[in-house]
């Protein structure tokens, strides 16, 4: 698995290919254990009645993206996920990559001005744009400068 994800999990499907070459049907995931096992890596090894075969599959790997990989400062984070078929004693790569986009853990903005005259001015804080799994006890402190006071309960 890239560096950054934890993987979650897998699944692997038997496929039927036509004789030129295209995918026709995919069946029903193969049971995890019985037909197939997986370690913590995503390595994948076909057992059972499966351990030698001419079937063609489809393995799907689902990773998490590890909070330390997302940037605080917001931006984007890319993957490169390389497979590796080994297969008696030959080696075939694959790879594919992948872009993830994050906003800031904090960013502050200026709404305006309240528009009666009353010299209100609105602000918004965006939090945890990069969406983080923050810690309970996280909090924000918002403060102002100069003679400005807030009015009334922020939301």
């Amino acid at each position: 698995m890239p560096s950054g994800t934890t993987l979650a999990s897998t699944a692997v499907y038997p496929l039927t290919i036509d004789m030129s070459g295209n995918v026709t049907a995919t069946g029903a995931a193969l049971v995890e254990g019985t037909d197939y096992t997986v370690d913590s890596n995503g390595t994948v090894t076909l057992i059972g009645k499966y351990a030698d075969t001419y079937q063609a599959f489809k393995v799907e790997y689902t990773t998490n993206i590890d909070a330390d990989a997302i940037p605080d400062d917001g931006g984007n984070v890319t993957f490169n996920n390389t497979a590796t078929l080994d297969n008696d004693g030959k080696t075939s790569p694959a790879s594919a990559t992948v872009t993830a986009s994050y906003g800031k853990l904090l960013t502050k903005s200026f709404l305006g001005a309240d528009n009666t005259g009353s010299q209100k001015y609105k602000w918004q804080l965006d939090y945890n744009f990069g969406e983080k799994n923050l810690p309970a006890g996280t909090s924000i402190t918002d403060t102002l400068d100069g003679s400005q006071i807030f009015s009334g309960d922020p939301v």
